[in-house]
């Protein structure tokens, strides 16, 4: 694991360490409002992302 980490590029590294902090503080129910609200930002876009595959398929 920590080899790969080596081979990303620092964008995707520093994603990778926010989604680490956020499991982190989801073990541990220290979940913000900051939080909060990009869980509800990303549900909504993973639905219209979900619709519209949908869409494009039928």
């Amino acid at each position: 694991m920590i080899r790969a980490m080596f081979q990303l590029d620092r964008k995707q590294r520093q994603q990778l360490l926010d989604i680490a902090q956020f499991l982190l503080r989801l073990k541990n129910n220290e979940i913000t409002n900051e939080d909060n609200k990009a869980i509800k930002y990303y549900g909504s876009l993973n639905r219209v992302l979900e619709n519209q595959k949908k869409n494009s398929t039928e």
